[in-house]
């Protein structure tokens, strides 16, 4: 089935089972990769919890393109014409604009939310504006250049994107820890450490990707971290202060696992530091 009638960009296919009330819910949301069709598989028994779950489109240029011809022909405007992307003509009239957040604001949403596409924007648009162009290469060509600014061997480093989805992306847990010490400095570093998870915080906007994780002891509203989950891939790293009030940093890279989760071994890795006297 379609997620909206009028739709054909994305396709849902709905596999999920309804079983009887009181067993336990445990549904999966995949996106097949290279497509727009989104696999939804498992058993939801009646009466359960209403689930959500965001999933990001392939080509969302085209999703945007998508949604604004729906708008217009809901508005009565006939649409004429196929829908495609490219360069913007010279000769090109704005009929409207709108500005983005500020980046301070947008980290909240980028960062608690491990929100990929922010992260591959903000990229080529560092790109653009440093180098003249919005590309990978620009890009990453400017983020190699700004972590090596901040003390990061950048010969150790390899950058293939930036969401972090990539499993080419190299770096070692050494240069995450020098990289979040030395920016304790900058006058923006406020901002980025208020966008960063805080563990056992419900609030989604506050909590983030760790409202759900060492929710209770000294652990809770006092680790502010960012996680890292790709297949076989978890990671953990950022702050956390010690119970006698010295601030910890840390950086927890586990690879190639094949059962899991792990997380509950970073969480207690975490839950020493929060514990530990000096």
């Amino acid at each position: 089935m379609t997620l909206n009638p009028n739709n054909s960009y994305l396709e849902i296919v709905n596999k999920a089972n309804t079983v009887a009330r009181g067993q336990s819910k445990s549904i999966t949301i995949e996106r097949e990769h290279g497509t727009n069709r989104i696999f939804i598989e498992g058993n939801m028994p009646l009466g359960g919890t209403v689930s959500r779950s965001w999933v990001a489109v392939w080509e969302p240029t085209m999703y945007v393109l998508n949604v604004f011809q729906q708008s217009l022909e809901a508005e009565g405007i006939r649409f004429v014409g196929g829908m495609k992307s490219g360069f913007t003509p010279e000769n090109a009239t704005i009929l409207t604009s709108k500005k983005s957040m500020p980046l301070k604001d947008l980290f909240i949403p980028f960062m608690k939310l491990s929100n990929n596409g922010h992260g591959e924007l903000l990229v080529k648009e560092m790109g653009k504006v440093q180098r003249g162009e919005g590309s990978w290469d620009a890009g990453l060509s400017v983020m190699k250049e700004k972590l090596k600014d901040f003390g990061v061997n950048t010969d150790t480093v390899v950058l293939r994107d930036g969401s972090g989805m990539s499993h080419k992306n190299l770096i070692s847990a050494d240069e995450l820890t020098t990289l979040l010490g030395n920016i304790q400095t900058k006058s923006w570093f406020p901002a980025f450490e208020a966008s960063l998870p805080i563990a056992g915080i419900p609030e989604r906007m506050i909590g983030g990707t760790l409202r759900n994780r060492m929710g209770d002891g000294l652990t809770a509203g006092n680790v502010k971290a960012k996680t890292g989950t790709i297949t076989g891939v978890s990671t953990l790293s950022g702050y956390v202060t010690a119970k006698d009030g010295t601030v910890l940093i840390f950086s927890i890279l586990i690879n190639n696992y094949i059962t899991g989760p792990v997380s509950p071994i970073e969480d207690a890795i975490i839950t020493v530091l929060a514990e530990y006297e000096f």
